[in-house]
């Protein structure tokens, strides 16, 4: 989903827009949201999960991206694919729960949440 972000200047005393001044902030693609299960996230499965070292992947469509966040949204990884199976290597995160991110080559986008023991 794409948001777009504008502000109105307003008169403080009568809360009136000025309607000749309108900023435009800029617009952002939203990607990561937790606990909402979408179509795309039934698509990926991510295994095992409680992990150690590695985490397998398989899509019904090509996989595109995985990006593993931290919990306060920290890229701890990044890793560009173009096939509907991968093994990504998480030896390097600390014992701790992650935010999975996945896009698809349909530009279809999902998370899981991922527990490295």
């Amino acid at each position: 989903q794409v948001y777009h972000l504008k502000f109105a200047v307003a008169n403080v005393g009568d809360n009136s827009l000025d309607s000749a001044m309108f900023l435009t902030a800029g617009s952002f693609r939203s990607m990561l949201i937790l606990g909402n299960e979408s179509f795309a996230s039934q698509q990926v499965e991510m295994y095992p999960n409680p992990a150690t070292d590695m985490i397998n992947i398989s899509a019904a469509d090509a996989i595109s991206k995985v990006t593993i966040y931290d919990l306060q949204g920290r890229i701890l990884k990044s890793v560009h694919i173009a096939a509907g199976e991968a093994r990504i290597d998480i030896e390097s995160l600390s014992t701790g729960t992650y935010v999975v991110a996945f896009v698809l080559a349909n530009s279809s986008s999902s998370t899981q949440k991922l527990v490295v023991r």
